[in-house]
């Protein structure tokens, strides 16, 4: 499965067609950075746990964050 690119636009204007889950800590996650809007926190320890329970749906998340690259310090 190929991983699409959206520029910050083009992710808002189709922000209806996702599921955003962001794994970020609470604090930075109601921190000044802002989120993205609707996103549904699940902090990465908790979605590694849930994984480790045999959530499928976790596992493709994780799968695909691993795919993105963007996030350091996920083991796979």
């Amino acid at each position: 499965m190929e991983i699409a690119e959206l520029s910050p636009a083009e992710a808002n204007a189709r922000l209806a067609e996702f599921h955003v889950v962001d794994v970020r800590a609470e604090h930075e996650f109601r921190g000044p950075l802002g989120r993205v809007r609707g996103a549904q926190l699940v902090p990465l320890p908790e979605l590694e746990a849930r994984r480790a329970l045999g959530d499928e749906k976790a596992n493709i998340l994780i799968d695909r964050i691993l795919k993105s690259g963007d996030i350091a310090g996920i083991e796979s």
